[in-house]
């Protein structure tokens, strides 16, 4: 894995509260082939720049919370199991060079083309599982947001992961699946 520099990534670390920025352009899950040999079918992930850029996600939270790559394991992670997470995924890709302006700079806008931030999700929500937490079973509110980065800005991918407390779930849900009637 690549050596990272903790200070240019590492936003903040609490117990509670995580915020990583891997920079680069963000690169979403590459979608799994099959083969078969012997009449068995087999699927795996295609050697590529979205295993590469897991490789960099995994190296750059082992470089924040201060592990190696020997001491990354599950006795290690910073969310022991059975801990609800809120996951937030900012993509921000660079500006094109088609956009860019000389008297006014192109702001930082919404993403609406390709790659589908749905899949820069899955790479990261794999990547993190066994460096963060344990399974991304745990991971109970997810956040993406999928932005064009402004006009000279460096594209980068910022996760933030947080610990949600079991009394936080009552008020987020009202009533789930029960009609309320207006009077």
């Amino acid at each position: 894995m690549a050596r990272v520099q903790v200070a240019a990534f590492m936003i903040a670390w609490t117990r509670q509260h995580v915020k990583i920025c891997i920079p680069g352009e963000p690169i979403p899950q590459a979608r799994p082939r099959a083969t078969s040999r012997g009449g068995k079918a087999r699927v795996y992930e295609p050697e590529g720049r979205s295993k590469k850029y897991k490789n960099k996600i995994r190296a750059t939270i082992l470089e924040a919370t201060g592990r190696t790559p020997t001491q990354a394991g599950f006795n290690a992670l910073p969310y022991p199991p059975k801990v609800p997470l809120q996951v937030t995924i900012r993509a921000y890709h660079s500006c094109p060079k088609s956009d860019e302006r000389v008297r006014t700079p192109a702001p930082q806008r919404w993403r609406v083309s390709t790659p589908d931030i749905d899949n820069i999700a899955k790479g990261v929500l794999d990547a993190c599982t066994g460096y963060l937490w344990h399974d991304d079973a745990q991971v109970v509110r997810l956040v993406a947001e999928h932005y064009t980065a402004a006009q000279g800005d460096k594209p980068c991918l910022i996760i933030e992961v947080t610990h949600i407390s079991e009394a936080s779930i009552r008020t987020l849900i009202v009533s789930p699946g029960i009609e309320q009637t207006q009077q």
